[in-house]
């Protein structure tokens, strides 16, 4: 099943959240899994930004699971 989110959707967030147990990460714990967006952690570009390798905990456990992390750019539309 595919969902679609727009920008400023909350409420539909939250639901999702709820409802599938997903977990909403702080622009703290990106910045931390990214090393702050580091250009060495770079492993992809495309229109609409960077995507970077990331390190992240587990919730609740100290699993360190690696992830991509897509910044996208101010301008992209």
């Amino acid at each position: 099943m595919l969902s679609v989110v727009t920008i400023g959707d909350e409420e539909k967030l939250r639901s999702l959240a709820t409802e599938r147990n997903f977990h909403r990460f702080s622009l703290a714990e990106i910045h931390s899994a990214t090393q702050n967006f580091d250009d060495d952690l770079v492993v992809g570009k495309g229109g609409f930004g960077k995507v970077y390798k990331g390190c992240i905990y587990g919730i609740g456990d100290t699993t360190e699971r690696v992830v991509a992390i897509k910044r996208l750019d101010s301008f992209s539309s």
